[in-house]
C-alpha cells in the first residue's frame, strides 16, 4: 500500500491506478481488458495469502481491492504522497490484524 501512494501520485498527468481507472469505464476493449488484468492482480494477491491463511485469503484480497481503488480516486483527486502514507500504514496495520485473528 506504501508502494502504491507513491507510484499513484508520481505522475501529476496521470495520477492514479492506470488499471483501476480503465476498469471503471463503460463497456469498452480496454476496460474489458483492465478488468481482467485487475482480475489476476487480485487472484495473485487471494492465492498468495491461502499459502498460510486460506479461509482470510478473499477478506484480504477484497480489503485490498477496496484499499488500492480508494487510494487509486483519492490520488486522481489530487492528495499527495503524504496524505496517502498514513492510508496505507492504517491498511497494513488493519491486515495484520486481520491475519492475526487465525
Amino acid at each position: 500500500l506504501a508502494t502504491a501512494a507513491r507510484v499513484y501520485t508520481e505522475n501529476d498527468g496521470t495520477r492514479g491506478c492506470l488499471v483501476i481507472e480503465a476498469a471503471r469505464d463503460c463497456e469498452t476493449d480496454v476496460a474489458a481488458a483492465a478488468r481482467g488484468v485487475k482480475g489476476v492482480i487480485r487472484a495473485t494477491l487471494r492465492d498468495y495469502v491461502a499459502v498460510t491463511h486460506p479461509d482470510l485469503a478473499e477478506q484480504v484480497a477484497d480489503f485490498m481491492d477496496v484499499a488500492l481503488g480508494g487510494m487509486s480516486a483519492a490520488a486522481r483527486e489530487g492528495w499527495s504522497e503524504e496524505r496517502l502514507l498514513p492510508v496505507a500504514q492504517a491498511g497494513r496495520e488493519a491486515i495484520k490484524a486481520m491475519l492475526a485473528t487465525d
